[in-house]
């Protein structure tokens, strides 16, 4: 009897360690499947940086968290400030799994008139891509592409985050598709966007190891 209450002991001793590790999963950047540029609205550039990697932790330049910046500084995004043109995200048949805490847009160098303008806050979730906003699809409430305030002269590429939580404050995706449109007043100053999140351990691989724990600790005692 103590031989099965120990092995169920180290089991729930267990849950509890892996679930934490699970919620506090490294960061790391979320690819999209594919990028689509709909009407002239040319975003194929978000994600175009070969290579790119972040890095946890607190630094004293926001640029530290990634290895690159843009090769190709002054890109940008053309007809993004027109708001009849749409674009859209990609992010797989996997979706769901996908868990997002952090946001960053990469701004291109700029001068103080070219700071003024707005980010891009019209988008939302969808399931499709006809460019409707149907009844249920929810729209994006958590971030604004570009809505760092920067009024100051930048000779470099900057990297800002439009939202910032810790990970176990990490929010779903509302669907498969990320449909952006264009916005009248965009100030046009980004030359690529980070997604980053994790996609946490499926249940089924937590209740395997925890069999495995189990199992080990009634054939240490047998």
């Amino acid at each position: 009897m103590k031989r099965t209450l120990f092995g169920i002991t180290a089991a729930v001793t267990m849950t509890f360690s892996f679930a934490a590790h699970s919620n506090a999963a490294m960061l790391e950047i979320i690819e999209p499947v594919a990028v689509v540029e709909l009407d002239y609205f040319k975003t194929t550039y978000m994600f175009d940086i070969d290579g790119l990697t972040y890095t946890e932790g607190t630094f004293t330049e926001p640029n530290d968290h990634f290895n690159l910046v843009d090769p190709n500084q002054h890109q940008g995004w053309s007809q993004a400030n027109n708001g009849t043109r749409y674009s859209y995200v990609d992010f797989g048949e996997d979706w769901e799994s996908i868990r997002i805490a952090e946001v960053w847009s990469l701004y291109r160098p700029f001068t103080a008139n070219q700071a003024e303008g707005v980010g891009l806050s019209s988008m939302w979730w969808d399931d499709d891509t006809d460019k409707i906003q149907d009844v249920g699809d929810p729209s994006v409430t958590e971030f604004a592409l570009g809505s760092y305030d920067l009024v100051n002269n930048s000779s470099g590429q900057l990297w800002r985050p439009d939202v910032k939580v810790p990970a176990i404050d990490a929010f779903a995706l509302g669907g498969r598709y990320l449909m952006i449109n264009g916005q009248s007043g965009f100030h046009g100053r980004i030359n690529e966007i980070a997604f980053v999140g994790f996609v946490p351990e499926p249940a089924s691989m937590v209740l395997i190891s925890l069999g495995s724990i189990a199992l080990l600790s009634r054939r240490r005692l047998a």
